[in-house]
Order: structure tokens, then sequence, then C-alpha cells
């Protein structure tokens, strides 16, 4: 058996990869907005930037995510594959790289205010029902025409985390003409982020983790439409929607098949997904990241006391502050443990930490909720944590090659360390 522990890899290429899985990502890319993506100004637009003879060539790739998504990629798979794995792995990181590149302008959706909802609700509807009929039902410009003119008023720069860095490129693009059929032409883009979706989920659909990674597409989009409800909903039950909101249980699975069914197949590993061990691994890593993307590792895993003396230093200051976002942002409270919370507020993301304490209410009352809510939140990651740990031990024992585990450890431990420093950092956000 091959009790793969992290520490235990032997040598790495890391950094050596990147080059490789990056290039091969760009082209996949490229090849998509070729020949899947409608005919538009944001098409172009994105091919110009993906020009290598384009100037602003690099700039356009860290502004798309492009450099950050391989790098995880390649941190991911890192030692766990062999030089004779790249050649069929590759591949699969393509479509999945291309998916999630897409991805990232549909979740950006979420930025910003109320006003795109009018396509993103729809828009996660018709997602949902292509990923169920693989695609079947009809073709993806057909299922999407109806939003069309809603996201003509969809600006894709003010839903962006680097919608600076695209208005000054597109400006660049127009040579200093108008830009905002690139700003205002978000569609294609989305019947591109459905192809690829649905390219992903028939990538794998014969596999035994086929199921589990086609439900958990599914489930992703339907419940960022519950994250985009402005009712209460219990702690555990945001943090469980939360978890199914963001793309951990699709990503892990994919690559999981990719390991433990396409490159070594392990006689064991199917058994372990029907009788649920390793779906309910992927949503306890799921949960995890969802909580640290969320609140932050330092207020997630510091001491308590930490955590009782930052909600005292907020009680004090609530009546300066005539709202919690207000409050939160208080320059005089410490940056890098409220990182993630001052990020959600800047952006006007869903939070679990923040949905309640953002409800009408007054400021020292919603210090409570938050306070409250950290706390639970920082008990229930200690919990799964715990989980993990011990579904890793007992998956060890029945699996033949246990590497896939060791990716899945390597995923949570990866967003531990990332979501302990600002997002503000070059490499300090990743969309997943």
């Amino acid at each position: 058996m091959d009790n793969y522990s992290p520490g235990r890899e032997g040598p790495t290429s890391q950094g050596l990869r990147l080059p490789q899985i990056l290039s091969a990502t760009l082209d996949g890319l490229r090849t998509s907005l070729t020949r899947q993506v409608p005919a538009g100004a944001l098409r172009e637009y994105w091919l110009w930037g993906l020009d290598p003879a384009t100037p602003q060539h690099a700039e356009f790739v860290q502004a798309i995510g492009a450099r950050q998504l391989c790098l995880l990629t390649e941190t991911l798979l890192d030692g766990l594959v062999t030089d004779d794995d790249w050649p069929t792995l590759t591949p699969l990181t393509t479509t999945m790289n291309v998916y999630q590149l897409f991805e990232i302008v549909s979740d950006n959706l979420a930025i910003g205010g109320q006003r795109a909802s009018t396509v993103l609700r729809p828009f996660n509807t018709a997602m949902a029902k292509a990923l169920r009929y693989g695609g079947a039902v009809m073709p993806p410009a057909e299922l999407l025409a109806p939003i069309r003119p809603a996201t003509r008023w969809v600006s894709g720069f003010t839903h962006s985390l680097a919608g600076a860095v695209h208005h000054r490129l597109a400006t660049a693009y127009t040579r200093g003409g108008p830009v905002a059929d690139v700003e205002y032409g978000l569609w294609p883009a989305l019947v591109g982020n459905m192809t690829a979706a649905v390219d992903v989920a028939a990538h794998l659909s014969s596999l035994a983790i086929g199921p589990t990674l086609r439900h958990g597409l599914v489930n992703r989009y339907l419940a960022v439409n519950r994250t985009l409800d402005g009712h209460h909903l219990p702690l555990f039950e945001l943090a469980a929607v939360g978890a199914q909101a963001i793309l951990v249980l699709p990503t892990l699975s994919f690559y999981l098949g990719a390991l433990a069914e396409i490159l070594h197949p392990d006689p064991a590993f199917a058994g372990c997904v029907a009788d649920g061990t390793l779906p309910d691994l992927l949503n306890d890593a799921a949960l995890l990241v969802r909580l640290l993307n969320d609140i932050g590792t330092g207020l997630l895993t510091g001491p308590q006391a930490v955590r009782q003396e930052l909600w005292e230093r907020l009680r004090t200051l609530a009546i300066e502050h005539s709202t919690m976002d207000d409050l939160v942002c208080d320059p005089r409270l410490p940056p890098t443990v409220l990182t993630r919370l001052r990020k959600d507020i800047r952006h006007g993301e869903f939070n679990v930490a923040l949905h309640a304490a953002r409800l009408p209410q007054p400021v020292t009352q919603a210090v409570q909720r938050l306070a409250s809510g950290v706390d639970y939140f920082a008990a229930l990651y200690a919990l799964h944590s715990a989980r993990m740990t011990a579904s890793l031990a007992g998956l060890r024992e029945r699996l033949t090659d246990t590497r896939p585990l060791a990716l899945v450890e390597r995923f949570v431990r990866f967003h531990e360390q990332l979501y302990a420093r600002p997002y503000t950092d070059t490499d300090g956000e990743y969309a997943i």
C-alpha cells in the first residue's frame, strides 16, 4: 500500500510544470472562445489579451485569474504524478481550468449588489438544467437566450475583483475608444461557461466518481441562488449551503477521478464512492474551505482569547458606527484577522459569518450575532477538520494508492495558508 503523507513526497518539480499547465490552459481557452463562444466584443477582447504578441498579454493573463489558477493546479498535483502521467493529465487539467476561468465571470456577478441577480438567478437555474441532462436540453446559446437582454445592463468591470485592470486593458484594446461593448458584453462568456461546465461533467461521466461530480456541479448553481436570498438561515444551514455554492467538491471529484480511475485505476476506489465515504470526505473539505474563504484562518483557528478580545473591541467601537460594514472596516481593527470579512464587505459578496450580522438591527446587536456566529463556525471548523482527518485515516486502509487522499488534504491546507494572508496579495485570491 502506498501510504503517501504530506512531507514524504520525495523530489518535486514545483515551478517546473507551471509553464506547461498555463500554456495548455491558454491554448484551450483560445480554442473554446473560437469554437464555442458566440461572436461579440468580449470574445474579441479576450482573444486579443490571450495573444502572446499583445504587449499587455501577461497582465491580461493575471487579470482573468489564469496564472493563479494554474499555480493552484500545479501545487495540488506536484509530487503526486510522474512525468509519464502528464501527457494524459494535461488535457484533463485544461478542461477543468477553462471551465473555471469562465466560471470566474459568472461567479463575479454576485459582486457589487443586486442588479446582476436578474441575470445570475436564471443563469444558475439554466446551468443546473443543462448539467442534469448533459447539455441535451438545447444548445447553450438557446438555453441562455432569455437572459441576453438583461446582461446588457450588467457591467463586467463593476462585477469583478479586477475591474479597474480590465477597464485599462479594454481601453488599450480599443486604442482609447469606447469600451462599453466589452464592459457590457458578458453574455457570450456565460454561453462559454455553460458549454465548459457540461464538458467537465461529460469527461468523467462513465467513471464511478462521475455522478458525484455532476451532482456537485448542479448543487453549486442551486446553492448560489439560495445564498442570494435575503432571509435568515440557521448557522449550520448557512455553512452547508455555502459549502455547496463553491467549486471545491466538483474540483476535487474531477481530480480524484483523474488520479484513481484514469491514470492509476484503484480497484477499491469505486466502493469508497458507492458507500458514501469519499463523497462525505469531499463535503467536509468543501465546508472547511468555505469557512476559510469567508472568515479566514486566523479567526477560525486562533485562540478563543484572541476572538474574545476582538469582540470586546468591536463592542467598544460599535457606538461610533451606523452599520456593521463600517464597523468591521474601521482602520483601528486588525486588518489581517478581518481580511476575509472586509473583502466580502467591499465587494458585496455573500459571507456565512456576516449574513445574519448584516440584517437590519442595531450595530451592538449585530456585533453579538457576528461574535456568536464566528465562535460557532470556529467550533464547526474544528469538528469537521477532525472528521476529515479520521476519514483520511480510514480511507488509507482501504485504497491501494493513497495519493488521491493526499490531494484532498493538500487542497484544504493550501487554503489554510492562503486565507491567512490579505486577499489583496498578488497570489492571495483564488476563485474556487
